[in-house]
């Protein structure tokens, strides 16, 4: 939520932003997180079918699928953002903003449509219309190279290869990563960390990481028990690591050396991706023990149904009920509870009306067509 809002601005930065709010200020690398996850998927099941199949894919189908999964329902929601969210809301920050999101959706709506958006217009215009989807553009242009790497892996003649050019695509990530962040003297910082641009969105591709683990994970399924240990050691010592060690620069008025910070931003996201594939792999061999047994409970399965459609929606929901404020947030912890529950509810109602009037006839639809083939 934009600091603006708030009318105890000092109290939230100096007393509320404590060390166990890390969690929270550093929320981008669940980013990350949901990178790694759609890679695994992509790759587990596109190996299991490539086994199924004798190494055959009808690929045509696999783009076709995809596009018709995602699109109708981003298409509807940028629809609902572009012409009706004007209208929502009577607060200071309705006219401003939100005729400039419907203004921005008007003209550059096609660059959403065909995955682009955090491409065009350079360098992007915080994600174009709709922002939070610059995610989706970036998770499409992934699997339409994903191929490339899966079938290296799948092939026995080709799978080194295929493992020392995921390694290659994860060091050249960093290295691109480093670069812009040296280049254009991004900060690094607690105190800096809300204002600061984030360039690692420039080379998300750690993503590329989860294909060498979804590889694994389909003809790997032992490890040593002392092997197992350290790398839980390691995962969690590293993801904790990258969210709690910038906090003694909460108080710097000056921001980390320069290197630092295209050091650190170079790598951190690589780390924490790694950190995310070491949890799936070891759930999904066994190993993962009482995380497991949370990760997989069933009452997160008729949620996972409904995460899409929460996720493009949960921005307007928020950015609604903004503008419909005529004063500010006063920041207490009970009324962030309220607001962060209310918002969580909403969002997967919404998602749910998504679903059964959108989502749910056109995935019936590509069904019954390909039935009709078959």
């Amino acid at each position: 939520m934009p600091t603006y809002l708030y009318d105890n601005l000092k109290y939230l930065v100096e007393d509320v932003v404590n060390y166990w709010f890390n969690s929270t200020l550093f929320a981008s690398y669940s980013v990350d997180t949901f990178f790694v996850l759609s890679g695994l998927l992509v790759t587990y099941l596109t190996l299991k079918e490539l086994q199924a199949r004798n190494g055959k894919m009808n690929w045509p189908l696999y783009y076709i699928h995809r596009f018709w999964r995602l699109t109708p329902a981003y298409m509807m929601t940028i629809a609902f953002f572009t012409s009706l969210k004007v209208h929502i809301g009577t607060g200071a920050d309705k006219v401003g903003m939100a005729g400039y999101d419907s203004e921005l959706c008007r003209e550059y709506w096609w660059t959403n449509l065909l995955y682009i958006n955090n491409l065009y217009p350079f360098p992007g215009i915080l994600g174009g219309c709709a922002g939070w989807s610059w995610y989706l553009a970036n998770d499409m242009q992934f699997f339409i190279i994903s191929p490339l790497f899966i079938l290296l892996l799948f092939h026995r003649k080709t799978s080194k290869v295929g493992v020392v050019s995921v390694w290659l695509v994860c060091l050249a990530s960093c290295i691109v990563t480093a670069f812009l962040t040296g280049y254009y003297g991004v900060p690094l910082g607690k105190a800096l960390h809300i204002t600061t641009i984030d360039w690692q969105n420039w080379s998300q591709m750690e993503a590329t990481l989860t294909s060498f683990t979804g590889n694994h994970i389909v003809v790997y399924n032992r490890t040593w028990s002392m092997t197992c240990t350290v790398s839980w050691f390691f995962a969690i010592g590293i993801m904790y690591t990258l969210l709690y060690a910038l906090h003694p620069t909460g108080g710097r008025e000056e921001p980390l050396p320069q290197w630092f910070s295209a050091v650190w931003g170079g790598v951190c996201r690589t780390l924490w991706s790694m950190g995310v594939a070491w949890v799936a792999f070891a759930c999904c061999t066994g190993r993962g023990g009482l995380i497991n047994s949370f990760l997989s409970w069933s009452f997160w399965t008729p949620m996972a149904r409904l995460t899409y459609g929460a996720y493009l929606l949960h921005p307007i929901i928020i950015f609604g009920f903004l503008r419909t404020k005529k004063i500010l947030f006063h920041w207490t912890y009970p009324e962030m509870v309220m607001f962060t529950c209310g918002s969580v509810v909403l969002s997967y109602i919404a998602a749910l009306l998504l679903s059964i009037f959108i989502e749910g006839p056109t995935m019936g639809l590509e069904k019954a067509i390909l039935r009709k083939k078959k």
